[in-house]
């Protein structure tokens, strides 16, 4: 697909200022007062007003200037809305709707005052079915993107067609089932904070959720959908949004009747875990077909079901029991709650070349020294390298070398462990320098960036997402200024870094004694709780089998040790696809959810 070209972008930008004056007086914007010349829906209070500003089938343009930066905010609290009508159609049916793209103002629960513009874009089925037709309100990832990928790579009712550069009819749409609400938190879209507020104010785990609550709460009203099946759809991160949104929802006396996580990982402190990444390696071997003849020759589903025995019997067993005792040692050694204790190793540990010179001085030591160096050497003899056996059992599914399942188990002085392993894998696999495979989809080669700690979790990192994007950008803005005739002065934001790296990660629950960095998130807790307010909530999640970032087998684990068999039978579905992170964006794995998706429904 070729981008838009720079002679387009000028024709646009003077049609925009053209366009910018008359708006004034065609759709009765504000009056020398600041006031909408049109009489206000719905009143805010304290003295804010509300316009519904609607257009149908005729040009719209939105002078507003949506800021992307942490201290950005915008005085304007309209709330505008242009509709456009279509049809869709599959082999048995044909449904007319209406798409929409406009704002809603959100209200700050607690000061009761208007405090985020929130863009969206609506697809609605032109029938009366307010009460029994579902709707879902999609929530993307990062945090830091906007919905734009997952409305025209997979979901609304017309997507991306390659072959044709346009958006065509998407005959496995998910709006047979339901309607779509695609929303761009502040900082992303054609969405800002309102002044007293400003952007970063919504950077946060419990600010977003909250401002997804309070955005689903007005849209809900304003479109009389209170009574409606409220479903929600998290990509990635959008996840996380969901489960805590859900929670504020029921909070609100709103209850969600389920919930699609894509490529979710709920449990960010396993991010990079040996154990839930081993599967995904596996899978990437067998594709680039680096396993043996006989492990080649079966299909993908045969292979993963002999790898996860594997996993599930020998390597889980060995690398969780290493584990414990690792982090028994490491509690011991270095957050020891004897102070006196705690002050000496701290004073040691710099001058030491080894936990065996430690345990010495320990052992001359007082009678509490002297027993925590026994401890400590006992939990040494336990902390052994991986067997050569199950080393090479290891290596025979992932075609890495036994010696590095050695070396990552295998104790460091003063060095953490399990680091490398994925890193390694990405670099290493295909055994030429020149080319690596993507954490993103391991099926495809290239010199990706991508492949390092601090790069991984940013997708902007991976140079097929950012050709995807931009292409995709192309026709997101013939949508809405071909088909919606929604015309923007603001550029529209469709991934924000800048809110990603200053992101408060604050959250306090059960299992989060940390919250520095997503790193140190676990969100199970909010699950389980989610659960317990909401029992009859469905959930449904959906992997790809060669995302190494957000890996299918983790899930597995943590829905393991977090539930009982009788709530994932009653309330969660997990499954996977032959595809990457973005599982829309393989043809045929995009079509398979769809379609699954729609059973959820039913």
């Amino acid at each position: 697909m070729k981008k838009i070209s720079f002679t387009y972008q000028k024709r646009m930008i003077i049609f925009l200022i053209l366009f910018n004056i008359l708006s004034f007086y065609a759709c009765g914007r504000k009056n020398s007062s600041g006031v909408s010349d049109k009489s206000p829906i719905y009143s805010f209070p304290n003295g804010g007003t509300d316009s519904d500003i609607s257009a149908t089938n005729s040009f719209y343009f939105d002078p507003v200037v949506y800021g992307k930066n942490e201290e950005d905010n915008i005085t304007d609290k309209f709330e505008d809305l242009v509709t456009a009508s279509s049809t869709w159609y599959n082999a048995q049916k044909l449904l007319n709707y209406s798409i929409s793209g406009g704002h809603i103002v959100t209200l700050d629960s607690n000061r009761n005052i208007p405090n985020a513009k929130i863009f969206y874009l609506a697809y609605t089925l032109n029938q009366n079915e307010r009460k029994s037709r579902p709707i879902t309100f999609v929530l993307n990832g990062g945090p830091g993107k906007t919905q734009f990928l997952s409305a025209i790579g997979a979901f609304a009712p017309k997507i991306v067609n390659n072959l044709k550069n346009a958006l065509t009819n998407n005959e496995h749409s998910i709006f047979e089932q339901t309607d779509m609400v695609f929303i761009s938190p502040v900082g992303t879209g054609y969405s800002a904070a309102i002044s007293p507020f400003v952007n970063k104010d919504f950077w946060g785990v419990d600010f977003d959720a909250k401002n997804t609550m309070e955005f689903i709460t007005r849209y809900l009203q304003k479109n009389l959908r209170e009574e409606s099946p409220i479903y929600l759809m998290g990509d990635t991160y959008g996840s996380v949004r969901s489960i805590l949104s859900a929670q504020y929802l029921f909070k609100n006396m709103i209850k969600v009747k389920g919930i699609i996580m894509l490529s979710p990982l709920i449990n960010y402190s396993k991010w990079l875990d040996p154990i839930g990444v081993f599967p995904t390696l596996a899978a990437n071997a067998w594709y680039h077909q680096k396993v043996s003849i006989e492990l080649g020759n079966k299909s993908i589903n045969d292979f993963l079901d002999e790898v996860m025995n594997f996993t599930k019997n020998k390597y889980y067993p060995f690398f969780n029991s290493w584990r414990d005792n690792y982090s028994e040692f490491r509690n011991l050694l270095y957050k020891n709650s004897d102070k006196e204790t705690a002050e000496l190793i701290e004073k040691i540990i710099p001058s030491s070349l080894s936990y065996s010179e430690i345990i010495l001085i320990l052992q001359n030591g007082n009678i509490y020294q002297k027993k925590l160096a026994e401890n400590l050497g006992n939990l040494i003899q336990l902390l052994q390298p991986m067997d050569w056996n199950l080393a090479n059992e290891a290596s025979k599914f992932t075609n890495t070398i036994p010696k590095v399942f050695r070396d990552l188990s295998e104790l460091k002085f003063n060095t953490e462990p399990f680091f490398d392993l994925l890193n390694f894998h990405l670099k290493t696999l295909l055994g030429n320098q020149n080319n690596n495979i993507s954490a993103y989809d391991g099926r495809k080669i290239g010199n990706y960036k991508s492949i390092y700690l601090e790069d991984i979790l940013h997708v902007d990192n991976d140079s097929d997402f950012l050709f995807i994007q931009n292409d995709f950008l192309d026709l997101w803005h013939k949508l809405l200024n071909e088909e919606l005739k929604f015309y923007s002065a603001s550029e529209f934001i469709a991934s924000n870094e800048k809110a990603e790296k200053i992101w408060n990660y604050h959250h306090v629950n059960k299992l989060n004694t940390f919250n520095n960095s997503i790193f140190e998130m676990n969100f199970f807790d909010d699950f389980l709780k989610l659960l317990n307010l909401n029992s009859e909530i469905k959930i449904f999640l959906a992997n790809g089998i060669y995302d190494s970032v957000t890996p299918f087998y983790q899930n597995v684990i943590e829905l393991k040790k977090y539930f009982s068999d009788a709530i994932v039978n009653k309330n969660i579905k997990l499954l996977n696809y032959n595809s990457g992170h973005f599982i829309y964006l393989d043809p045929i794995s995009r079509d398979l959810l769809q379609n699954d998706i729609k059973s959820f429904y039913n």
